[in-house]
């Protein structure tokens, strides 16, 4: 894993907390979806840049099933390509979440078992990844190259 260009001050997380959910939102300001809340966070916080694998995508792309799962394959094949796989969920690190069986959703380690993440009728929230919603849907941990 990549070491920070910078490091967070003690209780940045709660900054995020009032982003409101959008599909494919990539601006702070206006909302952000799971994966434009990582990639936020990761610049304003950390200093790390990472591609979007969505970068044109439009909500109406994701509205069917097959859409859905070519979503969930897009973002594993960006894993695998422009990520590094790690083994432990310290602070910064990307959780690949399952949804339905597929990998459909990601969220940031804080470390102490806590995660951030944001979802429709949700918006930005932390909660536990070793709770009982959580616990069995993580498909991988990563770090940007």
């Amino acid at each position: 894993m990549k070491p920070f260009t910078r490091i967070p001050p003690p209780g940045w997380e709660q900054f995020w907390l009032a982003v409101p959910y959008v599909e494919v939102g990539r601006v702070r300001e206006t909302g952000l979806d799971c994966w434009g809340l990582m990639m936020g966070m990761w610049w304003d916080e950390f200093g790390w840049s990472a591609p979007d694998p969505f970068p044109a995508w439009k909500s109406e792309d994701f509205e069917t099933p097959v859409e859905g799962f070519a979503a969930a394959a897009r973002l594993t094949r960006a894993m695998q390509s422009d990520f590094e796989r790690v083994t432990a969920p310290v602070l910064g690190v990307c959780m690949e979440l399952r949804l339905g069986g597929q990998p459909a959703h990601v969220g940031m380690c804080l470390g102490g078992g806590r995660f951030i993440h944001t979802q429709p009728g949700v918006g930005v929230s932390v909660e536990r990844f070793d709770g009982f919603n959580w616990r069995n849907r993580i498909g991988g941990l990563y770090a940007p190259i």
